[in-house]
């Protein structure tokens, strides 16, 4: 099975509001394949809102994968994804097993804060979140470029994150460990 780790950077929580900035999709043991209006500049200084490319890519590559590997993505990023492809006029397919790590922590754990922070900082994983200010979301989103690679490499480290609490975790997953390794 084809296993990828998933995560989008968006301007807004609702996605009929706001537009896909960034995606990140790290296929299981390689490095992250990100997805990003800088992809193309030209566009992204002409119509920084459209994110029609950024959709469109992101909802090719994940078609490659058998599993995706999400925190809350159930409750954000799919649905985010979905709703944006509608917009554009994209009949959105997106069906694979979906892991989403959130509620293995929700469910499966008792921890004080649910955040993939919190729990990379207790499992002490190498790998560490990169920190976000609300200005640099305020300035990506008014089309800073330099605030709008940081959402990006804010996004890539979130993959890697993800990457090794799911490995941590995948003991601990019963039906996911007879599933996927």
């Amino acid at each position: 099975m084809k296993v990828c780790m998933l995560d989008i950077e968006a301007s807004n929580l609702s996605a009929d509001f706001g537009r896909v900035l960034c995606a990140c999709i790290k296929p299981l043991g390689e490095a992250p394949i990100v997805v990003s209006q800088t992809d193309w500049p030209k566009r992204f200084q002409a119509r920084p809102w459209d994110d029609s490319k950024v959709v469109n890519k992101t909802l090719a590559l994940l078609q490659n994968y058998d599993v995706w590997v999400t925190y809350y993505g159930k409750g954000f990023d799919v649905p985010f994804l979905k709703t944006r492809a509608l917009g554009i006029g994209k009949r959105p397919y997106l069906y694979a097993f979906h892991v989403d790590l959130y509620f293995w922590v929700k469910f499966g754990l008792k921890m004080s804060r649910r955040s993939l922070l919190r729990v990379q900082e207790y499992m002490n994983l190498t790998e560490k979140k990169t920190p976000l200010t609300p200005e640099i979301w305020q300035r990506a989103t008014a089309g800073d470029r330099a605030a709008y690679k940081e959402i990006v490499t804010h996004c890539k480290q979130d993959v890697i994150v993800l990457e090794d609490v799911y490995r941590a975790a995948l003991p601990h997953i019963k039906t996911l460990s007879r599933i996927v390794v």
